[in-house]
């Protein structure tokens, strides 16, 4: 780098005003061209784009509007969440914690009943924001922070 600084400056004034002269036309004229002729490629795809979007449109608009307001699940229809009333096999309370968005949940299970017990808190309305897993006594205590899908 420092060659080309030394060479740069080894140029007498002239030269360097000439250089800076010439690489000005050049850039000038790169930009004009750019501004006079923009690229004929990227409108034709962007037609052929535009083209495929308006073929897609109507069926977009029947799969929209294919969904009923009888085929949506409404919110009353979620059974209540409660603790005491876990039914996944294996899963044994430990102990409930309930907060104003939610509450804290430990349960003692196994592996295989941790996935089912995911399934059951999201059938009931129940989003998991954190959670723990530690051994105690040779067995799984997972610890949920629970927070309710539906505000108020």
């Amino acid at each position: 780098m420092t060659v080309l600084f030394d060479a740069w400056c080894a140029f007498s004034p002239r030269t360097r005003v000439l250089c800076w002269g010439c690489w000005l036309v050049v850039l000038s004229t790169l930009a004009t061209c750019f501004l006079l002729f923009p690229g004929r490629g990227s409108d034709e795809a962007l037609n052929q784009q535009r083209a495929a979007n308006r073929q897609l449109r109507p069926t977009l608009y029947r799969l929209s509007g294919a969904l009923t307001e009888p085929q949506l699940s409404p919110v009353s229809q979620t059974p209540p969440f409660s603790p005491l009333s876990i039914q996944e096999p294996d899963v044994q309370l430990l102990h409930w914690q309930p907060s104003v968005q939610g509450g804290e949940l430990a349960v003692k299970a196994p592996w295989e009943a941790m996935v089912s017990l995911f399934g059951y808190l999201a059938t009931r309305g129940m989003a998991v924001s954190g959670f723990s897993l530690k051994m105690e006594n040779n067995e799984q205590v997972l610890t949920l922070t629970l927070e309710s899908f539906h505000e108020g």
